[in-house]
């Protein structure tokens, strides 16, 4: 059985060779390791082998390959059939090579398949570093050893046969360019360096340089070129006659009489390269009417100064300086830019600079958004201050995981939102709440008898600003919820609130600009001496409540707007049947994790609370600590009415009428003669008048309070004296 061996050749490499790899022939099974090769030209026979394209380096049959480089040998093949015909014929290929001294190594093989197949090989090898003859053998027919590689090779003549490529290598020393940096850069001209290791051989040295990456369509020879001897040498090239704002790529290249080599390919640019830092500034959450200050970044990347000439905004939310600025090579400059956004959204935008380089102008893209509030996580209560164009919840609020929840005698879920509205939404975490949309000054609101959640316009709503029709319809606080209801005296934008009223009508809120926040009201609201008892859970949700004991003797609570959905946190006072009539309130929680801790201050005299069979006074400030859902209890202490407080009686006792207009009288008790102090605030704990402030005598007693020159709205009492202070909420219709 004869194996027939066809090889194509290919042009050579057009640089100058090194050493010289070549495969060029073939020998016969048999032949030994280092005899000459022969060339094999027969036309195969049916039924045989044939191996065809072989090449070095996908290119030809001949590469440069210096000492320790790598090359790659790849062919094609065509096996029709292996003889005999048995199971396990297979045909391999092992390669392997024999240098003196060096043992004869196996250091490739792969499995070929019999019976007409076709295919490709291609293994990449390593040049010794000495001269030797390279041997790669191609043993192709069945075998008993199989595959992992022998250690040595060959191993015996295979029972079939063996073609032999010889692959003669010369390792030589080669002279060593290294490529370096390019320096004094003009518009035109730029001088190139490196450095040259002429291997003990006078050797000529060029910078070879083009437009584009392996493009090399000039050349320029080193000053220093030749240059000899055996150590390394700097080497310089002039450029010019070159082009502005062009990149060009360059190495260096030195040849002499053992060969050819290149040094790696650097580049410059003949001009500044403008860079910015980042693509999108962004300013994240900045208040309405407020304003913030950031800087973005300008890198000047080429060989030559950058002159930033002009700095345009394109909106009027941002504002930046300086307006021009000059960055010298491989520098940087700050530009402060100032974001002041005059209504809520959000705002896209850029800056755009005007330069000198060739990319001019460049756009700073930048992005900032005013937030009407921020949501908790969990439930909260919202409202949409802006007009927006698209009114469904999930464009409005897209962070939200629940529906909208509107109250309408209950709790009813809807798709669109509206402005004047308050609405119950759950949000998955704590975070700004941004609506885009144009701003509202104020809002007018259709209410219904009893509890209605409302929202206001674009700006913080004092209660002195809204007004009712009829007069004298709201009763009460209004309440936020955060953690519980909460009575507030100021609305902000984007927040729902509850507000009761004793008819249908409307309620109009008229937005403040220069409106302040975080007022607080003037204290407890209910009658009586106030205790605040205050609740908090293990979550760190806190809500403060108020309970008072009448001159009477029954128990007194905030009157709190209806629960918010299952799953909020929420605490209340509430009577029970079979209470002990309004000598007794029950503590509901809801929503709440444990252990959570109830703690309380202020007199309460002569009541108790009790929790988890332990009763405490509340006249002492103490607190309890609840291991899970309890029953909390507080009561009167048996007290029956005004006698049974006796000569220590001290407080508001109420005012008649109640509402009123113009006027209305305040009732108080004192148990002893003294100086005591009565003042009346509005809603936002502004004192308006004052009523008493003097000595008076002990008793039950009484004084007018005519408010016929001050707006309807609601209105606190303060009485002060003896160490001790009373309050009494009143609402005046007009």
């Amino acid at each position: 059985m004869k194996y027939y061996l066809i090889f194509a050749f290919f042009l050579l490499l057009n640089h100058i060779p090194a050493a010289a790899l070549t495969v060029d022939g073939g020998r016969q099974a048999g032949q030994a390791p280092g005899a000459p090769c022969d060339s094999v030209a027969e036309t195969p026979s049916a039924g045989e082998m044939l191996l065809f394209n072989v090449s070095v380096n996908g290119g030809g049959s001949t590469a440069n390959v210096s000492a320790n480089d790598s090359f790659t040998i790849s062919m094609d093949y065509y096996l029709q059939v292996c003889e005999p015909p048995l199971s396990d014929n297979f045909c391999q290929v092992v390669v392997g090579y024999a240098a003196s001294p060096a043992p004869q190594f196996c250091i490739f093989r792969s499995r070929v398949d019999c019976a007409g197949q076709a295919g490709s090989l291609s293994f990449k090898m390593k040049a010794p570093a000495f001269p030797s003859e390279y041997i790669v053998a191609f043993d192709l027919g069945r075998t008993v050893t199989e595959p992992p590689c022998p250690t040595t090779w060959p191993q015996g003549t295979p029972s079939l046969g063996r073609y032999i490529a010889c692959v003669n290598v010369t390792a030589v020393n080669l002279p060593i360019p290294v490529t370096g940096i390019a320096n004094n850069v003009t518009p035109t001209s730029a001088m190139l360096h490196g450095t040259v290791n002429p291997a003990g051989a006078s050797t000529a040295v060029h910078f070879l340089y083009g437009t584009g990456p392996g493009l090399y369509t000039d050349s320029v020879a080193a000053v220093e070129s030749p240059v000899s001897g055996d150590s390394t040498v700097a080497v310089s090239g002039a450029l010019s006659g070159l082009a502005a704002n062009t990149r060009y790529y360059y190495r260096a290249t030195a040849v002499n009489e053992n060969g050819y080599n290149t040094g790696e390919e650097e580049n410059f640019f003949t001009g500044a390269v403008f860079t910015l830092a980042e693509p999108i500034h962004f300013f994240g959450h900045v208040p309405l009417n407020g304003s913030r200050t950031d800087s973005v970044t300008v890198l000047n990347t080429g060989n030559l100064n950058l002159q930033v000439t002009s700095v345009i905004t394109l909106s009027g939310q941002y504002s930046v300086a300086p307006l021009s600025a000059s960055i010298v090579p491989a520098g940087s400059r700050k530009f402060a830019v100032t974001f002041s956004p005059p209504a809520y959204g959000i705002y896209n935008s850029g800056i755009v600079f005007v330069h000198g380089a060739g990319t001019s102008p460049d756009t700073q893209l930048v992005r900032g958004d005013a937030p009407i509030g921020r949501v908790s996580l969990g439930w909260n209560i919202v409202s949409v201050p802006l007009t927006v164009p698209d009114p469904r919840k999930t464009v409005v609020f897209p962070g939200a995981i629940s529906n909208a929840f509107e109250f309408s005698g209950g709790y009813v879920a809807r798709d669109t939102v509206e402005n004047g509205l308050g609405y119950w939404l759950k949000y998955p975490a704590t975070d700004s709440l941004v609506v885009a949309g144009d701003m509202r000054v104020s809002e007018t609101v259709s209410v219904v008898p009893g509890w209605n959640m409302i929202g206001g316009p674009s700006y913080p709503v004092p209660l002195d600003s809204v007004l009712a029709a009829p007069p004298g319809i709201i009763v009460g606080n209004f309440f936020e919820y955060s953690s519980g209801y909460t009575s507030v005296t100021n609305l902000r934008p984007g927040k729902g609130y509850w507000v009761k009223v004793a008819q249908a009508g409307t309620i109009t809120l008229k937005g403040d600009n220069l409106a302040a926040t975080g007022i607080t009201a003037p204290g407890p609201t209910v009658e009586g001496d106030g205790t605040a008892v205050i609740l908090t859970d293990a979550s760190g949700a806190s809500h403060r409540l108020h309970v008072g004991i009448s001159l009477r003797g029954g128990i007194m609570t905030d009157e709190l707007p209806p629960p918010p959905p299952d799953g909020a946190f929420d605490a209340r006072f509430e009577r029970e049947l079979g209470g002990v009539g309004d000598a007794e309130v029950v503590l509901r929680i809801r929503g709440a994790r444990y252990p959570a801790t109830l703690s309380w201050m202020n007199c309460g005299e002569g009541a108790t609370i009790t929790a988890d069979g332990g009763t405490a006074p509340l006249d002492i400030p103490g607190s309890l600590r609840l291991q899970g859902e309890s029953r909390v209890v507080v009561r009167a202490g048996g007290l029956t009415g005004t006698a049974g407080r006796g000569a220590e009686a001290f407080g508001l006792t109420g005012n008649y009428p109640n509402p009123f207009n113009p006027s209305t009288m305040v009732r108080f008790d004192l148990p002893a003669a003294g100086r005591v102090r009565i003042a009346v605030f509005n809603a936002i704990g502004e004192e308006v008048v004052t009523l008493v402030d003097g000595v008076r005598e002990a008793g039950a007693q009484s004084v007018e309070f005519d408010a016929a020159d001050l707006p309807g709205g609601v209105y606190f009492c303060r009485l002060q004296g003896a160490g001790r202070v009373s309050t009494l909420k009143m609402v005046l219709l007009k």
